[in-house]
């Protein structure tokens, strides 16, 4: 059952024919006054006009004739106003209102003549010259606390509204030229002072830590300036850096994230998938820093169910770490490799790992058994 159902067409068409307006009964009922109109339209009743429901409500019938509609017309581009038309003809606003909207006719900024104007200013002159109005506007102002003061724009206007406050700011400066641009001797000698002494204390010089680090987060990602670029370079310039005041600086410590080499070999590739069916838990590519001799090891397992302590797998290459057994060409910078694979093994044990090397001749005849025998 909707609303217009329930309603008793009776009732309103009689309000209606009474003189009361559509918006009129639709606030008596609580309903939309669109809601009202169909009602009226469904039960075959004439619709009055703007007009004409003036004339009812404000009991006036020459609002419909012709020449008095044209009088009033005429006064209001004369006085410029729908209270003094009003005032002349002797009718209500409503109606000079109404048959200006359907004539069509848009309204007109009032101005105001010049004696207007002059008594507007005596009478703000007559107040600023009472000492007693002073003494309230002096009062009510001591104390007060601007709701804005320290606020950001972000905190009054919400962050759309920010936006676009911060742009039209921009926007307004852009051309300006500064009021002391050329100009000398404008401020004195202690002035200046205090000037430079503020400039120093909020130079990057006296910068708190959180100060630097909200600088740094800020300047993350932006791109710089060949001028800046070209400054820090003539900067570093002839600087050398020590092992003892930058210890963790290098290529070494920078390079520690990157994976070396991008793509695993097949002797660690088959290592992996015997790990893989034996359910333990491995990282390959693991930075070990515990070591002098720091590096990225091949497989990484940790202590887990079935391996009491860490343990490390190097699958190394017959050529690359000069295998013993295998009969291959051997170069200076392979036995420089061997040498330090045998370094970092004693580094590791040291340490508390445990260390597996497996030769490249092993692992391709290697089957899952025997890696279990091995581990």
């Amino acid at each position: 059952m909707t609303t217009e159902l329930l309603l008793p067409i009776e009732e309103i068409i009689g309000m209606y024919r009474k003189g009361d307006s559509i918006k009129k009964i639709s606030k008596y009922f609580g309903v939309h006054h669109v809601t009202i109109k169909r009602r009226l339209e469904r039960a075959k009743v004439r619709i009055r006009s703007n007009k004409e429901q003036a004339i009812i409500s404000y009991r006036d019938p020459r609002l419909l004739q012709i020449s008095f509609q044209k009088k009033i017309i005429e006064q209001y581009y004369k006085l410029k106003s729908y209270r003094k038309v009003a005032d002349v003809l002797k009718i209500s606003l409503y109606g000079v209102r109404c048959i200006l909207k359907e004539n069509n006719i848009a309204p007109i900024p009032y101005e105001y003549t010049h004696d207007e104007r002059v008594r507007c200013k005596i009478r703000q002159i007559k107040k600023w010259k009472d000492k007693e109005y002073k003494d309230v506007q002096k009062q009510s102002h001591l104390g007060n606390v601007s709701p804005i003061k320290g606020k950001k724009l972000q905190e009054i206007y919400g962050k759309s509204k920010a936006r676009k406050v911060r742009k039209k700011l921009r926007e307004s400066h852009i051309g300006q030229v500064a009021w002391n641009k050329g100009k000398k001797g404008i401020f004195t000698k202690s002035q200046i002072e205090k000037m430079i002494a503020t400039r120093r204390k909020n130079s990057g010089y006296f910068h708190t830590k959180e100060q630097k680090e909200k600088i740094s987060k800020a300047l993350k990602g932006k791109p710089k300036s060949p001028k800046h670029i070209e400054k820090v370079r003539k900067a570093l310039v002839g600087k050398k850096y020590s092992r003892e005041e930058y210890p963790n600086w290098g290529w070494r410590t920078s390079r520690k994230n990157q994976i070396f080499p991008k793509k695993d070999t097949k002797i660690e590739i088959k290592i992996q998938e015997f790990l893989t069916q034996l359910h333990l838990e491995y990282f390959t590519h693991k930075y070990i820093s515990e070591i002098t001799h720091s590096y990225q090891c091949d497989i990484f397992i940790p202590v887990q169910k079935g391996i009491p302590q860490k343990t490390i797998i190097e699958c190394d290459g017959c050529f690359f770490h000069c295998c013993p057994i295998c009969k291959l060409k051997k170069y200076s910078w392979t036995k420089e490799r061997n040498e330090l694979d045998k370094i970092r093994t004693q580094e590791l044990i040291e340490q508390g790992f445990r260390v597996i090397r497996l030769w490249e001749h092993e692992i391709k005849k290697m089957e899952l058994n025997d890696f279990k025998k091995e581990i």
